[in-house]
């Protein structure tokens, strides 16, 4: 029996577009190691160490995202906005993000961490001038399925300082995001702790295994039959 042309283009295909995902997921596995890998480099600093101003940060390398360090300055909560939906231990919430006038008058926006939906006020807003430290993350472009802002309502989604200085008419504000350290009882801090799972030594097993057997199945098929 002769094999059909069909059968032979869309397994090859198939096996084609399994493996591609595989690979994905093996490139993926390397750059999720990597990144988790300077995190705890950071997480090991003194962050005192290194202060988070305009002119230390120009001389970060540019494939640093992450740089744990300290801010010295004042907060600037009349310019807060929340980053929705985000959850800590299962509730839905939101993340304060507070610009922070540093003592060299840029702008540091800073995640001060969660609070649940629907509260307000509730929470401790320093005014006296304060040193944070914690780790500074240079925001990446999110996904295409997070939603745009909208900072004619109010509305954010995506943590993007350019956006978000324009919206609240802020000067030279920084390109990094400090995820301080607060210790408060709200917002809570630790739920912003940089905790990345790695899956994708599982995810790539699966797509390759499915390759695999996706040409068992046209063996047995096609070719067992016709030998």
């Amino acid at each position: 029996m002769k094999v059909p042309f069909w059968a032979t283009i869309l397994t090859l295909s198939g096996v084609f577009i399994l493996c591609g995902l595989g690979t994905w997921q093996i490139q993926r596995l390397h750059w999720k190691t990597g990144l988790i890998a300077a995190i705890a480099r950071e997480d090991a600093r003194d962050p005192m160490m290194f202060e988070l101003n305009a002119e230390h940060l120009a001389a970060v390398p540019s494939d640093q995202i992450f740089i744990r360090g300290f801010a010295e300055g004042l907060y600037r909560h009349q310019d807060e906005i929340r980053i929705m939906p985000r959850t800590y231990k299962g509730e839905i919430g939101a993340h304060i993000i507070t610009p922070f006038e540093l003592l060299d008058n840029h702008i540091l926006l800073v995640n001060r961490g969660w609070v649940p939906a629907g509260q307000n006020s509730d929470y401790i807003k320093p005014e006296e001038p304060l040193i944070l430290t914690g780790t500074a993350y240079k925001p990446e472009k999110p996904n295409r399925f997070v939603p745009e802002n909208d900072p004619a309502q109010n509305q954010w989604y995506r943590l993007d300082p350019e956006e978000i200085a324009a919206a609240k008419n802020l000067e030279v504000v920084l390109p990094y995001v400090l995820y301080a350290e607060e210790g408060y009882r709200m917002p809570v801090s630790a739920a912003t702790k940089w905790e990345l799972p790695n899956n994708h030594r599982g995810y790539a097993i699966f797509w390759f295994t499915m390759a695999l057997v996706l040409s068992v199945i046209y063996y047995l098929r096609f070719i067992r039959k016709k030998l």
